[in-house]
């Protein structure tokens, strides 16, 4: 239901002009936690990859607020986002291959263009667990903030982000 809810979201910022910046947040100890596999092979109104890739192609600029954990196919919807802020106790893993499945290209591609091929293949072969540090060293995370500033530094993004002349930014 999630996947249909944020799909609907995102076609309804879509469909008008006023939004420039879409920001994706979250509260409690994780960002996400991914997909629930039980459900792979369901029919789906919207498939997960479907669910990203809308939010990779969204017209306004994105942002992931990450105030905690981002596992699965979550790391995939972060990277998906054009900037990703996180607190220090925010970490990640992407346990596909431990589970014995096989990711879907534009999130394959998302991977190896935002964080290099080496850094793709490490985190997609070895489910590795990786903190707040090196998130940002590899580029996952966009900034790395207090937890206390997470809501404040996103602001300050949105709204020097908003401030951009809306052809430039959203071209």
């Amino acid at each position: 239901d999630d996947l249909v809810a944020i799909a609907d979201h995102i076609a309804t910022v879509n469909a008008g002009s006023e939004v420039l910046v879409l920001q994706f947040a979250a509260t409690g100890k994780y960002f996400c936690s991914g997909y629930d596999i039980r459900s792979i092979g369901a029919a789906r109104v919207v498939a997960f990859d479907e669910m990203v890739n809308a939010v990779e192609d969204a017209r306004p600029v994105t942002i992931a607020r990450l105030q905690g954990g981002v596992y699965g196919g979550a790391t995939d919807l972060a990277l998906a986002c054009d900037f990703r802020l996180g607190t220090p106790a925010v970490d990640m893993f992407m346990p596909a291959a431990r589970l014995g499945l096989h990711f879907y290209q534009r999130g394959l591609e998302r991977y190896v263009s935002r964080l290099g091929l080496d850094m793709a293949k490490r985190l997609f072969l070895t489910a590795e667990r990786i903190g707040a540090p090196r998130m940002l060293d590899c580029g996952f995370l966009t900034d790395l903030v207090a937890e206390d500033e997470l809501d404040a530094a996103a602001g300050r993004l949105a709204a020097t982000l908003a401030a951009v002349a809306p052809l430039a930014l959203l071209g």
